[in-house]
């Protein structure tokens, strides 16, 4: 009898047979708007969250992945969570995104720094990051439009 056992972590990938049509995204004003869709009205104003589009070859959406809760400033981002979902999504490429509580669009040293790091961890298994969004109630902010990415 082995003196350790591993815990084994199985995937299985089900498509849901009536699932409505997936949606492609191909600029920044479409990520926003699925963001923007499907975000918790009552939280965006209130408290920070980070999500990940998690994204096929084709950049037809996989789903959003809620990856931390924060509070009214800031929030921990575990980059390892972030790679498991699209890993375990096998998604091809993910969109960064949080909201400013705030309002104030202008991404921090802290969130700038966080994109540079997950877009170097997800490097390493070939997954693309194809933008970084800071969602706010009417408007947003694309690190990829803005050349920071």
């Amino acid at each position: 009898m082995p003196l350790y056992r591993v815990s084994e972590v199985k995937l299985s990938y089900k498509t849901r047979p009536n699932q409505s049509p997936r949606v492609q995204v191909n600029t920044s004003a479409d990520c926003y708007k699925v963001l923007i869709d499907n975000w918790d009205k009552g939280e965006l104003e209130h408290k920070e969250s980070f999500k990940i589009l998690l994204l096929n070859q084709a950049n037809f959406v996989l789903g959003i992945y809620t990856v931390a809760m924060g509070g009214i400033s800031d929030i921990q981002v575990d980059i390892r969570v972030i790679l498991q979902a699209a890993l375990l999504a096998n998604a091809s490429a993910i969109v960064l995104a949080h909201n400013h509580p705030s309002g104030n669009l202008r991404p921090s040293c802290d969130d700038s720094a966080i994109t540079g790091r997950i877009k170097s961890a997800a490097n390493v298994v070939n997954i693309n990051v194809h933008d970084h969004i800071i969602v706010c109630k009417d408007r947003f902010y694309s690190f990829a439009d803005m050349g920071r990415l």
